[in-house]
């Protein structure tokens, strides 16, 4: 959020993604709050169970299209100048598929 707030200030269009969130707490109302809702917030999935994404999913019963997230991401960068892209959990939350295909994002 600190960040994104930088980026703003400097005039630059900024925004923030967070591509899956699983769980009840959002991560997006935290970062709404952070940034005093200056700067827009995407969240592609939204899952309840309070899990890895893969997990959640599986539960669900839906399927993360993880080559349609990265499209999607690839068309903000053509619209802000800056995409700050945020993942809580890093590597210890594996996304499923991705580990076995190599994205550039």
């Amino acid at each position: 959020a600190l960040i994104a707030l930088y980026f703003n200030t400097t005039g630059k269009k900024v925004v923030l993604v967070k591509p899956f969130q699983t769980g009840d707490e959002k991560d997006t109302n935290f970062l709404k709050t952070l940034t005093g809702s200056k700067i827009p917030i995407i969240n592609f999935v939204d899952l309840n169970l309070p899990a890895a994404p893969s997990v959640s999913a599986s539960f669900e019963n839906f399927e993360i299209d993880i080559p349609d997230i990265i499209n999607k991401i690839k068309k903000l960068e053509k619209e802000y100048d800056v995409v700050i892209v945020e993942g809580v959990g890093g590597i210890a939350v594996p996304i499923k598929h991705l580990q076995s295909e190599s994205y550039l994002v």
